[in-house]
């Protein structure tokens, strides 16, 4: 029997989970509101970007020190954070997949009002519609808007993953930021002392923040245009 997506108890512990009608996900709902864990995938593009950042740390060291006492430990530490963020992942990955399927009924409070596949009379027929991106439609009900999205082919509330990539993309423009001042300051003390390794280095670990401070503030309002409700009824044609 199809179990329909919405919020069910976890069997054996006391959180209430978004069921996406063939798993659970990392996604709780607490006071009402949900709250994502991690994102809706694995976030492979983030790795790729950060094994690169980290590589290219390692090639200069590697070019500027020919003892290679600079680029093999960046290497060596860049290896190994990389292997701990992937293992972390995969066991909440491999976690979650774990988790039996719903025993009890949904839970069906107003705070997540109305549910996919939620339908009401209108001239507008229900269904999956283009929202603000049209690469994750959103469910409407025929007569409004619902708070949930179709990603990677099955249906995700957005109201929590809103506030989750808001957080983390203005926290890593911060963290970008603060790490272009301290490589600065590095800079210039390795110039004084004409230490031309360290000064590279850094000028390159503050080029790269910087960019990715400056990349992430403009890109806050295309990652969030997935997440805005709609004011006006759908003109296009149903999606699914």
């Amino acid at each position: 029997m199809t179990i329909q997506p919405g919020w069910y108890a976890v069997p054996g512990t006391t959180d209430v989970r978004w069921w996406d009608g063939r798993a659970f996900r990392e996604v709780t709902l607490v006071d009402g509101v949900p709250r994502y864990r991690f994102s809706w995938g694995l976030p492979a593009g983030n790795y790729v970007m950060g094994t690169l950042v980290l590589v290219i740390f390692a090639v200069v060291g590697l070019f500027l020190d020919r003892e290679a006492t600079l680029g093999v430990p960046v290497m060596t530490i860049a290896c190994g954070l990389i292997a701990a963020v992937l293992a972390v992942v995969a066991a909440l990955a491999v976690r979650t997949a774990r988790l039996a399927p719903p025993t009890d009924a949904a839970i069906e409070t107003a705070d997540v009002q109305p549910l996919p596949g939620t339908t009401e009379p209108s001239l507008i027929a229900a269904g999956w519609y283009a929202g603000p991106a049209k690469d994750k439609p959103r469910w409407w009900t025929g007569k409004q808007w619902s708070d949930y999205l179709l990603a990677y082919g099955q249906p995700h509330p957005a109201s929590g993953q809103a506030a989750r990539v808001q957080r983390i993309l203005r926290r890593a423009m911060w963290v970008a930021f603060a790490i272009v001042l301290v490589c600065a300051g590095v800079g210039i003390f390795a110039g004084v002392a004409e230490n031309v390794a360290i000064v590279t280095l850094v000028t390159v670990g503050g080029i790269i923040a910087l960019a990715v401070g400056i990349g992430c503030r403009l890109n806050e309002h295309r990652a969030m245009k997935p997440f805005i409700r709609p004011m006006l009824p759908p003109t296009g044609e149903r999606l699914a």
